[in-house]
């Protein structure tokens, strides 16, 4: 079905003709009618310039000059950068010699005036002097009295038919139309991806036995019709190149897009703005528009690259309104302390990996990502291996980096998978609830609030050192953290009493909520410890700063 509604797709867009591409071009050559060279001959074009041009992916080491759009070897039979050799001028020469034999065809089989003034130029002996700044790796185009003969209906047909592959018969049945065809043995449009290959990544190919099937080879594993090949292929390459038809979250790609056009803000999953998130958030009560979206169709698939070709690794079928409410439930779910705090998908999968990896994106793997979106815009289970995966960073880290709100933001959305939890739970400090994992991840950062407060700033506190036996062994370490603690309140009694009552109080307070301290937590409940750390802690520093600001306001 993939291949089915890219096809379907491609006829929404612009019609562009075979084997021609969206390429860079960096400089333009200038030919006269009569075939002389116009000025210097060469006008560099602004970085960044982009024309629809002939275009194919080389195969192999043979000859293989584009109609005119070629690199300085082919166009001109030099080679740029360098002393060129005995041997390296010998290739430049053939190279140019076939890319002028091209030039000659295509004015024979088209009549063009265009094509016949750039080939009399191209065997003429008045070849201006090549521009300093052109490099070997520069693209040039023809302009013939500043017309592109490249935009002419019989220049397209040429080529067209220049790169027709001899088929291998008509009774294979297409992939994408259904139609009995003789399919496209390479298909040569790649797949511009991030982290994919320079030149671009194949969605079909198999040029290895390991990925053949039935003794079919390259292309031929899905055997695709070439009208076929050329659709899917534009409407990928409009997808990635489309600010609003595409994420890319480390190495994942999702391209999506709607029957009927209708925009599905799917960017708040990286950029969540507080502003357009709360708007989210009141659609359905306001029904803004939604009733408009409940029959439309939205399509949407996971890509990334392996080399040189492109993995399908998730494709889904759903409506524009099932999105809707599952991105409004994604953004509910996730909130954790500060209401008006959303984090993006990247934030969260970035919290599974080490604080100090300087690059983040680039170690991110597929299936992290791939699981959060799924779970955020289909509602599927999150997997478990993600779970401890974040387990495994609460105990690894140190300080303020063991709970960050991302993380934090993760567990939670986890917990509220397992129906005795409901939407609004976890939110905020529970003082009544008595969950031991949760009432236990509390007492430890009151203890170490205790800690700090008569110690001052330990070089590592109890958290650093006993976290992760306290998280899931919390039998064996608490009684041994408890009367620690009660030397600490001795002190702070020394010294400020009123101080030491209410930690007293507020310790005495969550122990009467357990009845003995567990054996082990399994990892549901050492996500729970985390979040009633975390909530435990954030309530005491909302506190803090609550008086301090109440003391600042009385001065």
């Amino acid at each position: 079905m993939f291949l089915q509604r890219l096809v379907e797709y491609a006829d929404r867009l612009e019609d562009t003709p075979r084997h021609y591409s969206p390429k860079t071009v960096n400089w333009v050559a200038d030919i006269g009618s009569d075939g002389h060279w116009i000025g210097t001959g060469f006008v560099k074009l602004e970085r960044g310039f982009h024309r629809l041009v002939p275009y194919i992916e080389r195969q192999g080491t043979g000859l293989q000059p584009i109609l005119l759009y070629e690199k300085p070897e082919y166009a001109l039979g030099v080679l740029l950068g360098k002393d060129m050799t005995v041997v390296e001028i010998a290739k430049a020469a053939t190279k140019h010699e076939s890319f002028r034999k091209l030039v000659d065809d295509c004015a024979k089989y088209t009549g063009s005036a265009e094509v016949l003034a750039i080939s009399i130029a191209l065997r003429g002996e008045n070849l201006p002097p090549i521009p300093k700044e052109m490099k070997a790796g520069d693209w040039i185009l023809f302009r013939v009295d500043g017309n592109f003969p490249t935009d002419r209906p019989s220049i397209q047909e040429f080529w067209q038919t220049r790169n027709e592959r001899d088929k291998v018969g008509d009774d294979f049945m297409c992939v994408g139309c259904g139609e009995l065809c003789a399919p496209e043995d390479r298909h040569r449009t790649p797949i511009p991806l991030r982290g994919g290959h320079g030149k671009g990544t194949k969605l079909i190919s198999a040029n290895e036995p390991a990925y053949s099937s039935f003794g079919l080879k390259e292309s031929l594993i899905a055997p695709t019709c070439s009208e076929c090949a050329r659709k899917y292929a534009d409407s990928l390459c409009f997808f990635v190149a489309s600010e609003t038809n595409h994420l890319v979250i480390g190495n994942l790609t999702y391209v999506f897009w709607t029957v009927s056009g209708a925009e599905v803000d799917l960017f708040l999953l990286d950029s969540p703005d507080p502003v357009a998130v709360k708007k989210l958030l009141q659609s359905p009560q306001r029904a803004v528009s939604m009733d408009s979206f409940i029959s439309d169709a939205f399509y949407a698939a996971a890509l990334s690259p392996n080399m040189a070709r492109l993995a399908v690794r998730d494709w889904t079928e759903t409506t524009v309104s099932s999105v809707q409410d599952r991105l409004i439930l994604w953004f509910r779910k996730q909130q954790i302390g500060n209401i008006d705090k959303y984090h993006s998908l990247f934030s969260i999968v970035a919290s599974f990996y080490p604080s100090r990896t300087r690059d983040v994106r680039g170690e991110i793997g597929p299936n992290f990502t791939l699981h959060l979106l799924r779970h955020a815009l289909y509602a599927t289970r999150l997997p478990s291996s993600l779970l401890q995966q974040a387990l495994r960073r609460c105990v690894a880290e140190r300080g303020e980096r063991k709970f960050t709100a991302p993380r934090m933001s993760f567990l939670k959305l986890y917990l509220l998978q397992n129906p005795k939890f409901k939407e609004d739970d976890l939110m905020a400090l529970d003082e009544e609830r008595v969950d031991p994992a949760y009432v236990c991840g509390r007492l430890m950062a009151q203890m170490e609030r205790i800690q700090i407060l008569a110690v001052g700033n330990p070089n590592a506190t109890i958290v650093d050192r006993y976290y992760g036996t306290a998280s899931t062994a919390p039998s064996s370490v608490f009684p041994y953290l408890l009367s620690h603690s009660q030397n600490h309140l001795a002190k702070i009694r020394r010294e400020k009493k009123g101080l030491h009552t209410i930690l007293s109080r507020e310790l005495e307070g969550m122990f009467g909520l357990l009845d003995g301290f567990p054996k082990h937590f399994k990892p549901e409940e050492q996500a729970l410890f985390a979040i009633g750390f975390y909530h435990q802690q954030q309530s005491t520093r909302a506190k803090v700063t609550e008086m301090a600001e109440t003391k600042k306001g009385a001065m």
